[in-house]
């Protein structure tokens, strides 16, 4: 069910107050507008800012490829609306399915997943390095990614205990086919029963290297545990921190999100100030060449008319 603000506006002062507004992306005006808007929320429903419980949402910017089918590619994503048009193998799939792979969301259905495990190793291809980059209002970016970190660690171990569960399958080895009532009837017996003790040392050795394994990755288990806790405590402390920061603003009468974008665009203004100021010093070097260049061709034009009326006056 979509969730909206709404009040009744008596006063042009009444907008100002919290909840009393909120915005609806509608193709078309009207109540067939409010039809379609409402039955997807998500993208189309946005609470007014100031809402208790509602932040503003993370924005992707853009996407670059470094390896595989795209190398090279850099594309720029609109806030609101993202067109791909292009033939046939032109990408636009491979795009589609990068943004997916870079989030991590798994494909939904037996076809979606299958075309894109196929795009992911036979475009892509190991290597690829895919870049995506968003804009978020809060700490949530870096904090997102500490997360990620954590839980790669974690991941990292699963294929170790696979090779672990393998192998403890594998162990005690099966040397059945070694006894000495297999091997009776055999004129080498003497000398194959050797292979016996070397089997029955190797599978002792295993199973103490499989208890040193297992003691090993508990002991990683334990100190990824360990991360995880500290990573938590001192998420809760960079949060409280941050929504402090934003109830200080408030009392003070200015908008605590409102203030870190204002100063977010002030920061990314920075560098565009020395930019102007070269841009600035170029133009005024353009104009000098410019008047120089004026003066030398008044110069030669004059010179041009003294030499003609000299040839025709004779003197």
């Amino acid at each position: 069910m979509a969730a909206i603000n709404a009040k009744d506006v008596v006063s042009p002062e009444d907008l100002e107050h919290p909840g009393a507004t909120c915005l609806i992306k509608m193709s078309r005006i009207g109540i067939e507008g409010l039809r379609q808007a409402f039955p997807d929320p998500g993208s189309r429903v946005e609470l007014g800012p100031g809402e208790v419980g509602v932040e503003p949402s993370p924005q992707m910017l853009g996407m670059a490829w470094e390896g595989g089918f795209l190398d090279g590619t850099m594309v720029r994503l609109n806030p609101n609306l993202n067109v791909l048009v292009g033939g046939r193998g032109a990408g636009k799939s491979t795009v589609i399915e990068s943004l997916r792979y870079v989030l991590g969301l798994d494909p939904i259905g037996e076809a979606a997943s299958k075309a894109h495990q196929g795009i992911v190793h036979n475009v892509l291809r190991s290597g690829t390095r895919i870049s995506l980059l968003v804009r978020t209002h809060g700490p949530g970016t870096r904090l997102v990614r500490e997360e990620q970190v954590l839980d790669s660690m974690a991941h990292r171990l699963e294929p170790l205990r696979e090779c672990l569960a393998d192998l403890r399958q594998e162990l005690p080895l099966d040397l059945a086919f070694l006894s000495r009532g297999a091997l009776d009837s055999l004129p080498g017996k003497d000398i194959l029963e050797v292979g016996n003790r070397v089997l029955e040392k190797l599978s002792t050795e295993l199973q103490d290297l499989a208890s040193g394994f297992r003691d090993a990755l508990g002991r990683a288990d334990d100190g990824i545990a360990q991360i995880r806790t500290k990573s938590e405590d001192r998420r809760r402390e960079v949060q409280g921190a941050y929504e402090a920061i934003l109830r200080e603003l408030e009392r003070s009468a200015v908008h605590g999100e409102e203030f870190i974008r204002l100063r977010g665009r002030i920061e990314r203004l920075r560098p565009l100030r020395r930019e102007a100021t070269l841009a600035r010093e170029h133009m005024g070097s353009i104009d000098d060449e410019r008047v120089r260049e004026l003066i030398e061709d008044l110069l030669e034009g004059g010179k041009d008319a003294f030499e003609t009326r000299r040839h025709k006056y004779g003197f």
